[in-house]
C-alpha cells in the first residue's frame, strides 16, 4: 500500500515525454562548498548548451548521507525558494511550517524538463524514527515504515506541495509513454552527475556524447546470476535481453547461479544488466576493464548505491569508475517490486525513443524512495541508427582505426541474417568489411563459419599479438578453449602462451590461466613449458 498523491495544477505547467529535450529547460544544482560540484556543472553546461543562469549554487553539507534537518535547511527549502524566485516553479511561500520540518508553500506546478544534481550534493537521507507517525505505522507494511530516502527522490516533489515522508509514493511517469500533463506539473524528474572522481563524472558525459555522435556500438551481457527465488527479476532481465537482441546487438546471457567470471568473454560491453551480489565482482574488477562508449546498464541490488564515490564498493561507483555512461541504483533497501525495472528501461530507450532520463523515470515505480538515476538525462543512445552507422563506416577514413567499428559490422550481419538474407552472402560482406574494420571479435565470428583443421585466415593475426588487453582476455580464452575442444591444440596453445604472459593479473586469475595452459602443455608434450609453468603455478598457492 502506498500513499495516493492527489495531482492538480495548470496544464500549461505540465510536459509530455519528448524525444529531444530542450537543454534550456534543465536546471543544475551545485554545492558551492564543493569545488568538484561546480566543475561538473560547468563541464555539463558547456557541452550541452545549458544557459549559465540555469545553475543554482547553494552552500550545503558535502557528506553523502545527511539528516532531515540538514536536508530541509540546506537543500530543499533554499532550492525551492530559488526555483520560485526564478520562475521555474509557480508558487509563493506561506508563513509557518508543519511538524515534519517542511516550510509551507503554495505551488501550482513547474516548467523544468529535468533537475540535475552534481557531485558534492548529498546523496541520501537517514531515517529518523520521531518522524514516523502512528498513521504511517497503520497504513504502511512494516518493511516500508521508514523515511530513509534518496535526496533526488525527495527533490522530485519540490513542486508537489506537502507530501508524506514515510514509505514510497506512486510515480506518475511509471510505464507512461505519454504521462498525464496534470500529474507531471507537480513531479520533477531528477538525475545525478556523480561518481568516484571528477574525472569519472566527466567521463560519463563524454562517453554519452561520443555514442550520440557515432552510435551505440558494442555487445550486450545479461547475467541472471542468483535470481532465484525472485523469479520476477529473471523475467525482467530476460525481457530486456530479448529487446536488445531484437535490435541485433550481439548478446551473451549467463544463466548460471554465479556471476560472470573475470575471465568470461566481456569485450565491448555497451549493455549490462545483472544481479544479485553486494559488491562489484567479475570482469569489472580487472584493472584495465572499460565499458564501450555510451554504455548503459545496472546491477540489481538493494544497496548498489549506498555510496557512489567509491571505485571498489557496492556497484554504482565502480561501474561509473569503469566508464559506464548511464546507470541507476538504490541508496537503501527498496524491495524488488519497487526498484528500477531493466526491461522498462530498455523498452523506453529502444522502443519509445526516450532519452536516458525519461527512460529511467519510465522504469521507476516509486517516488520519495530509494532509487537514484546517474548520468546525463538528455543522453539519447539511439540517436544514430544502425543504418547510419553502416553508412558512416563506408565514409570513414579506413586508415583511422576504431576498435568499436567491428561491432557495427557484427550488428549489421545479425540484422541481415534475421531478415532472411543468404548466410554465405552475409559472411562474404563481413569478410570484406574485416579488411577495413579488423578486430578479434569480428575475426572470431567469421572463423566460426565451419569446422576447419587449419588456422582460419581471419584469426591468423592472433599469433602475432604481443599483448592481450583486459577487454579481450575473456574473448581470447573463449577462442583458445573452442580450438582446443575441436582438436586444434597447437592454435589453442599459441594463445595460452600469450595469456600466461599477462603477469600483471591477480593471483587467482593467473592461476586459472596457468592451470589450463599446463593441461594443454601436458597433452602436447611441451616439456620445456611444463618445467617453466608448474613452479609458477605452485608459487600462487592453494585456494
Amino acid at each position: 500500500m502506498v500513499w495516493a498523491i492527489g495531482f492538480s495544477g495548470s496544464l500549461l505547467w505540465g510536459q509530455s515525454v519528448s524525444r529531444a529535450v530542450d537543454p534550456s529547460r534543465v536546471v543544475v544544482l551545485v554545492n558551492s562548498e564543493d569545488r568538484d560540484s561546480r566543475q561538473v556543472a560547468e563541464y555539463y553546461r558547456e557541452r550541452r548548451g545549458i544557459p549559465e543562469e540555469n545553475l543554482i549554487a547553494l552552500p550545503m553539507s558535502t557528506a553523502e548521507t545527511v539528516g532531515w534537518d540538514t536536508f530541509w535547511e540546506e537543500i530543499f527549502h533554499p532550492l525551492q525558494g530559488e526555483l520560485i524566485d526564478r520562475g521555474w516553479i509557480s508558487g509563493r511561500k506561506v508563513s509557518g511550517e508543519v511538524e515534519t520540518g517542511q516550510v509551507r508553500h503554495q505551488v501550482r506546478g513547474h516548467r523544468m524538463a529535468f533537475l540535475v544534481t552534481t557531485r558534492g550534493v548529498p546523496l541520501r537521507i537517514r531515517h529518523e524514527d520521531d518522524l514516523l507517525t502512528g498513521e504511517d505505522r497503520q497504513r504502511l507494511p512494516e518493511a516500508q515504515q521508514t523515511n530513509r530516502a534518496a535526496v533526488d527522490q525527495v527533490l522530485s516533489m519540490l513542486a508537489a506541495g506537502r507530501f508524506p515522508l514515510n514509505g514510497p509514493l506512486p510515480n506518475p511517469y511509471f510505464q507512461q509513454a505519454e504521462p498525464p500533463p496534470r500529474a507531471l506539473s507537480q513531479i520533477i524528474r531528477v538525475a545525478r552527475l556523480d561518481g568516484p572522481s571528477l574525472r569519472s563524472v566527466q567521463g560519463m558525459l563524454t562517453s554519452a556524447l561520443e555514442a550520440e555522435e557515432k552510435g551505440l556500438r558494442g555487445r550486450a551481457y545479461i547475467d541472471l546470476a542468483d535470481g532465484r527465488p525472485h523469479s520476477k527479476g529473471d523475467q525482467w532481465l530476460g525481457a530486456a535481453a530479448a529487446a536488445i537482441e531484437a535490435q541485433h546487438f550481439d548478446l551473451t546471457m549467463d544463466e548460471e547461479r554465479e556471476v560472470f567470471s573475470p575471465l568470461a568473454r566481456f569485450d565491448a560491453p555497451v549493455w549490462y544488466f545483472g544481479w544479485y551480489t553486494r559488491q562489484v565482482s567479475g570482469p569489472f574488477v580487472l584493472a584495465g576493464f572499460d565499458f564501450a562508449p555510451g554504455a548503459i546498464g545496472f546491477h540489481i541490488h538493494s544497496f548498489s548505491a549506498t555510496t557512489v564515490r567509491s571505485r571498489d564498493r557496492e556497484w554504482v561507483g565502480p561501474l561509473i569508475g569503469k566508464g559506464i555512461a548511464a546507470t541507476v541504483g538504490n541508496v537503501w533497501e527498496p524491495f524488488l517490486e519497487i526498484s528500477h525495472r531493466p526491461d522498462l528501461l530498455v523498452d523506453g530507450l529502444l522502443e519509445k525513443g526516450m532519452s536516458f532520463g525519461e527512460a529511467a523515470w519510465y522504469a521507476m515505480p516509486a517516488l520519495g524512495w530509494q532509487g537514484v538515476v546517474l548520468g546525463d538525462p538528455l543522453y539519447r543512445p539511439m540517436r544514430v541508427s544502425l543504418e547510419e552507422q553502416v553508412e558512416n563506416l563506408g565514409e570513414a577514413d579506413s586508415s583511422a582505426y576504431d576498435h568499436y567499428d567491428q561491432y557495427v559490422v557484427l550488428r549489421e550481419m545479425n540484422r541481415r541474417l534475421a531478415e532472411g538474407e543468404d548466410p554465405d552472402a552475409v559472411l562474404g560482406w563481413g569478410e570484406q568489411a574485416f579488411f577495413d574494420r579488423p578486430g578479434i571479435a569480428l575475426a572470431w565470428r567469421l572463423a566460426r563459419k565451419g569446422d576447419t583443421a587449419d588456422w582460419p585466415d581471419n584469426l591468423r593475426f592472433l599469433q602475432y599479438l604481443t599483448f592481450i588487453r583486459d577487454r579481450d582476455l575473456g574473448l581470447v580464452m573463449e577462442i583458445a578453449d573452442q580450438f582446443y575442444e575441436k582438436g586444434h591444440s597447437n592454435e589453442a596453445f599459441t594463445l595460452y602462451e600469450k595469456l600466461v604472459g599477462r603477469t600483471d593479473l591477480s593471483p587467482a586469475l593467473r592461476k586459472e590461466i596457468l592451470e589450463n595452459a599446463i593441461a594443454m602443455a601436458r597433452s602436447l608434450y611441451k616439456r620445456e613449458h611444463l618445467l617453466r609453468w608448474k613452479p609458477l603455478r605452485e608459487e600462487l598457492g592453494e585456494d
